[in-house]
């Protein structure tokens, strides 16, 4: 999801003033219509919430990983648009086009940072974590194995 920011708009300002002022803070509604727009992401966060209770006795590492990547995911949702207002109104002098790709790679940077931590983490929990009754014991293995020696011999 591309990173925004929102421009408070000052009524005695011209609309060419408007678009260079970034004010701290963000427009509530903005952020409620945002919330909105997510409703399908943060519905897969709840059922993500509720396998990780329901499995958390078959596999309690990877339940864990998983709810701490949904943590991740849902401080990025909820608090990241504040950050990226901050973000811009500390570089709201640049006005130069290479100031504003300086400002635009550095939220990019910012918002990869999480979401890079919640894939490693998921990818983890699905490749690094198995439950124990999952693997086989060693005695399964050895049966497996004289059983296709004999087999073959």
């Amino acid at each position: 999801m591309a990173p925004f920011y929102v421009c408070f708009h000052d009524e005695t300002r011209t609309a060419f003033d408007q678009e260079k002022t970034v004010m701290p803070g963000m427009d509530l509604e903005f952020f409620f219509y945002r919330l909105i727009g997510s409703f399908p992401i943060l519905l897969m966060y709840l059922a993500g919430a509720v396998m990780c209770i329901v499995y958390a006795r078959n596999n309690p590492r990877a339940s864990v990983l998983v709810a701490v990547a949904i943590a991740i995911s849902l401080v990025t949702r909820f608090v990241f648009p504040f950050v990226s207002v901050f973000i811009f109104s500390l570089l709201s002098g640049a006005d130069t086009m290479s100031d504003i790709a300086i400002r635009n790679v550095l939220q990019s940077f910012v918002y990869s940072i999480p979401h890079a931590l919640t894939w490693g983490l998921l990818l983890w929990a699905v490749f690094k974590t198995r439950p124990r009754d999952a693997r086989p014991s060693a005695e399964f293995l050895l049966q497996q194995e004289t059983e296709s020696t004999h087999r073959s011999g």
